[in-house]
């Protein structure tokens, strides 16, 4: 699981992957002396905790502790709007859709692809629906 994570004394976001978020907030807590909040998991692997530490890298504090940048909480808080909303309309079985089209319609401002965090978010929370559904055998 990928898991973002904020330690209360100093408001920093830890970007991590563990087979147990909540049991690793523990360890956090002892490295940072003080308490850890969970914000967000998602199903992944290293890989796209690789993917997220590249993305927010500009962000980086120090090893995998980023800065709360409005990035990074925009991406956790869309993420949360998007599984709430999906889970109220379609609490038995979600499809979240990405608009590749749209997406690669998206430029910066120097003429490069964008992906906004929406599109991110959609499908990490759609790997993460999708696990969920297999295992309770919905798939």
């Amino acid at each position: 699981m990928i898991y973002f994570a904020k330690a209360t004394s100093n408001g920093l976001i830890k970007i991590g992957y563990s087979s147990n978020p909540e049991k690793r907030m523990a360890g956090l807590a002892h490295q940072v002396k003080g308490s850890v909040e969970l914000l967000k998991t998602f199903v992944g692997d290293r890989r796209h905790e690789r993917h997220l530490h590249a993305k927010f890298a500009v962000h980086r504090e120090f090893g995998e502790w980023f800065r709360p940048a409005i990035e990074i909480l925009s991406f956790i808080a869309t993420a949360d709007a998007i599984e709430g909303a999906f889970e109220a309309k379609f609490p038995n079985r979600i499809q979240v859709e990405v608009d590749i089209d749209l997406r690669d319609r998206i430029k910066d401002e120097s003429g490069r692809t964008k992906r906004p965090a929406l599109y991110e978010a959609a499908e990490l929370i759609k790997e993460a629906l999708d696990a969920r559904d297999k295992k309770a055998g919905r798939k």
